[in-house]
């Protein structure tokens, strides 16, 4: 049996000069026990710096970054794939037909962008085996991350695409690994300013020239601001969206008719939704005293509908489906198939809509309101000009969320960026016109 050492067991000449033997085990197990002591401090020196040191390359992207980690991610993706760890967080990959392991899409959907922005995310892995995939919410892929430089002992991938190339600002992150678990420390989301962007954003003034606009018809260049169109129905749009949202938009425009044809000029905008749905008549009520009607009963073999009230109505207008009473479904973008005929008043104060299509889509107790007509822009200004007339067309528009029809005073709720629209349709819907634009500007 070995006797534990202590000074206690030495003999009395021994407490001055102790063995050499027993001097060596003294310092060896001294020794072993300061190193012990300095590797664990090490260890957790190395840990504090390398975390210490993301942080601060994290910092260097910026104010305006978006970054999940440990703390926050099952917030955001809720799948039994995403697991959080202490120090990182874990995503399982399934086995693919591309022979690598792949996450399911993982969605993320941003808020306070815009479009016109560009999105780097960056991955920031414990897995050097990683890479990713962004796609938007119809699978289709808009970019594939590449390697990067690592940042100490971990992996680096990243990958830049546009907004405007999501949808609604989503997108969906796929992951793949020849490995069946992926260990990441952080997500980083960082923007920048996409220059070829389609999309324009406030404050800016657009001059408008023949290579920055669009038209079917026969256009020339006279001078830098001034050139020529003509047709019959002459359309003039342009490829660049303007997001509405805390802007005011003032244009202004001279059209001449330099042709020997009276014209109808229409100066306005195409307004559209953040889906790109063209927003017009249809998604509006026909009247701003337009009431939800209830469905009491349906004639579907001769296309009549008969509702609770006797409401304003014109031919051509649409109905639309799921009314609120509140009107929280403006701008509403369901329908019935087909358009009014005709309403008829009933004795008991019902009503009697007869559309031009069979019934489909309703039912009886389904809440519904006459919608105005399709087809038209958001014209700010209307005017026939005669032969060697010049007019010059001013505006200025705002958004408005409180604005429940269209047109408005403004752009009404649910329009998210406009389109600058000049028509030029000829009187006589069977000869050509000829007009002369200039100095065609919009401020935003």
């Amino acid at each position: 049996m070995n006797t534990p050492i202590s000074c206690t067991n030495f003999q009395k000449p021994c407490k001055a000069n102790l063995t050499i033997a027993s001097l060596l085990l003294f310092l060896l197990l001294t020794s072993f026990y300061v190193f012990a002591q300095n590797s664990r401090n090490d260890s957790a020196d190395g840990v504090n710096t390398n975390e210490a040191l993301l942080n601060q390359y994290v910092k260097s992207k910026g104010n305006a970054v978006i970054v999940f980690d440990e703390t926050n991610i099952k917030q955001f993706w809720i799948d039994n794939s995403v697991i959080s760890r202490k120090d990182s967080f874990e995503i399982l990959l399934e086995q693919a037909k591309s022979g690598l392991h792949e996450s399911v899409p993982l969605k993320i959907q941003l808020a306070n962008v815009n479009e016109r922005l560009d999105c780097k995310v960056e991955i920031i892995s414990e897995t050097e085996d990683i890479g990713f995939s962004v796609l938007n919410n119809k699978s289709k892929v808009l970019s594939s991350s590449k390697k990067e430089d690592n940042f100490l002992k971990y992996s680096i991938v990243s990958s830049v695409f546009h907004l405007e190339e999501s949808n609604m600002l989503s997108f969906v992150l796929k992951f793949n690994s020849k490995k069946e678990v992926v260990s990441i420390k952080q997500i980083i989301l960082s923007f920048s300013d996409n220059k070829e962007s389609s999309y324009l954003v406030s404050p800016g003034t657009i001059h408008y020239t023949p290579q920055t606009l669009e038209t079917t018809s026969t256009i020339t260049d006279d001078k830098a601001d001034t050139f020529t169109v003509s047709g019959k129905r002459t359309k003039i749009t342009s490829p660049k969206k303007i997001i509405t949202a805390d802007n005011t938009l003032t244009s202004s425009v001279t059209v001449k008719n330099i042709g020997e044809n009276a014209t109808t000029i229409y100066i306005g905008y195409g307004a559209y939704s953040q889906n790109n749905v063209w927003l017009n008549g249809k998604h509006y009520p026909y009247k701003p005293t337009s009431e939800t009607l209830n469905v009491v009963s349906i004639v579907e073999e001769s296309y009549k509908i008969i509702v609770d009230s006797y409401p304003e109505w014109d031919k051509g207008c649409f109905l639309a489906l799921n009314a609120k009473d509140d009107m929280s479904d403006i701008p509403n973008n369901s329908f019935l198939d087909g358009t009014i005929t005709e309403v008829k008043k009933i004795d008991n104060g019902q009503a009697e809509i007869t559309v031009n299509k069979p019934l489909k889509k309703i039912e009886k107790g389904m809440r519904i309101r006459i919608h105005g007509k399709s087809g038209a822009y958001r014209y700010t200004e209307v005017k026939v000009l005669q032969p060697g007339e010049e007019h010059t067309f001013t505006s200025s528009l705002r958004k408005d969320d409180s604005y429940l029809e269209y047109p408005s005073k403004g752009f009404p709720r649910g329009v998210y960026y406009v389109v600058p629209v000049i028509l030029s349709y000829s009187v006589d819907s069977s000869k050509e016109n000829t007009i002369l634009i200039s100095n065609f500007t919009v401020s935003y």
